[in-house]
């Protein structure tokens, strides 16, 4: 089964973790925070706009 490995800036892996592997149908995450492209922190003391800012993360 194909293994596809993502990274938000591939100039920039880090050694043994990816923040999202496809395999087959499937995707696994990990390592998802409240940060913006800029690696600023989005909703501190908000848990939902924490939540929220995750999920966008993902979707880039």
């Amino acid at each position: 089964m194909a293994r596809q490995t993502f990274f938000t800036n591939p100039d920039n892996k880090p050694s043994g973790f990816s923040p999202a592997t496809r395999v087959g149908g499937q995707v696994f995450i990990s390592g998802q925070v409240s940060v913006d492209a800029q690696g600023n922190v989005v909703g501190e003391g908000d848990a939902g706009a924490q939540a929220e800012q995750c999920f966008t993360n993902i979707e880039a």
